[in-house]
């Protein structure tokens, strides 16, 4: 518990560090499929609980999309948010000091 609680959280990359990340991204897919060139990086929305590898992960896929299918791709992204951690009151309705009546 001690090692989680001393935990540095990660920093956010800015947007020279993703630039930075997906200049090695695609010469490590030009390199991989040699003769396609990936084409020029558009504009990506950052969210708040968008994570690098789902930036790697878009890039990739629409890489794909374009390379097999020769022609641009379009592929349409929607932040759902994230999974709430607190507990529902309808799951702990009816529990009494949170024992439970399965011992019994």
């Amino acid at each position: 518990m001690e090692a989680i609680r001393a935990a540095i959280p990660l920093a956010t990359p800015d947007e020279a560090a993703i630039a930075r990340i997906r200049e090695v991204v695609t010469d490590i897919y030009r390199r991989a499929y040699a003769g396609w060139t990936p084409p020029p990086a558009d504009h990506i929305t950052l969210y708040a609980s968008t994570r690098m590898r789902e930036l790697i992960r878009r890039w990739i896929t629409s890489w794909d999309l374009q390379r097999y299918y020769e022609g641009p791709a379009e592929i349409e992204v929607e932040d759902i948010g994230s999974t709430p951690t607190d507990e529902s009151e309808e799951l702990t309705a009816g529990e009494e000091g949170g024992a439970s009546d399965s011992g019994r």
